[in-house]
């Protein structure tokens, strides 16, 4: 009664009833996960939304902002001193007087300092030659805009100063916040480099010639209008929204922020003071 019967067990649960059950799908075999592997598996990204961004891209930001904080300190620091300047010599030389020759060396100095800083790429690479080269531009540009003023007054410097500080401000502000597409690109910039070559060379010549004011006052109006795009360029590549620079070429944007600055400070000057003489 109670023993087994193999027979009877085969009767009651017959061979040929599982068969049908092999034609259904089952789940599909997954491969064998280590338990420690299967710990140390990272979330899926969505799971994380307070995660930090890649350490790259952390890495491009604070270049960025490095950078941008060199460039700037630097070029303040050459303001500074060159206000200073500029303010002792007007109560150290007579008001009146401009030093034609002794302003138009220092200012072939100047040039040819920025030349050197712009082409010369191994010499740009040398971080003290880099240095010295910068600071002669920044004296001989100092002292040849002084030396060629017609008049030296506080005044007249102050005013100008606080004009061309404001400008250069909002430029700068403008090319590191304003969208893209209505910030000036290369072409534009291009365009208006041979635009202002043309007019500035022949509105020099004619007031050599004639000796007018008007075409003075032409002169100072197209460099005024002509460093507005080029300092919203150049926000734009010091705050990396254009180009990626190398770190050791905060020293060249730092002297073309200073070269906008005394632009500015030119192009007031002599619109501003225009009809004392």
């Amino acid at each position: 009664m109670f023993s087994w019967n193999s027979r009877r067990h085969w009767d009651l649960w017959p061979y040929e009833l599982p068969l049908p059950l092999h034609h259904f799908p089952g789940q599909p075999e997954l491969p064998h996960e280590p338990p420690l592997e299967r710990q140390q598996r990272p979330l899926v990204h969505f799971l994380q939304p307070n995660e930090p961004p890649p350490p790259a891209d952390n890495d491009d930001i604070y270049h960025v902002f490095n950078f941008m904080n060199r460039c700037y300190l630097l070029a303040g620091i050459f303001i500074i001193i060159t206000v200073f300047q500029w303010l002792m010599f007007a109560l150290l030389m007579k008001e009146q007087g401009i030093f034609v020759l002794p302003g138009f060396i220092c200012l072939i100095l100047a040039f040819t300092a920025l030349m050197l800083l712009t082409f010369c790429m191994q010499l740009r690479s040398n971080f003290w030659f880099g240095c010295i080269f910068a600071w002669l531009f920044v004296e001989t540009v100092a002292m040849s805009v002084v030396l060629l003023l017609p008049v030296r007054s506080d005044q007249n410097i102050s005013v100008a100063l606080v004009a061309a500080l404001i400008v250069l401000t909002v430029c700068y502000f403008q090319g590191a916040w304003l969208p893209m597409f209505i910030l000036p690109g290369v072409i534009v910039l291009v365009v208006v480099l041979i635009v202002f070559a043309a007019a500035a060379g022949v509105m020099l010549i004619l007031f050599i010639i004639t000796d007018h004011s008007i075409y003075r006052f032409v002169y100072f109006c197209l460099i005024l209008f002509v460093t507005l795009p080029l300092s919203l360029f150049h926000a734009q590549v010091i705050h990396g929204r254009r180009y990626k620079l190398p770190k050791e070429a905060f020293l060249s944007c730092a002297v073309i922020i200073y070269m906008h600055f005394t632009l500015f400070f030119m192009a007031f000057y002599y619109l501003i003071w225009v009809h004392q003489w």
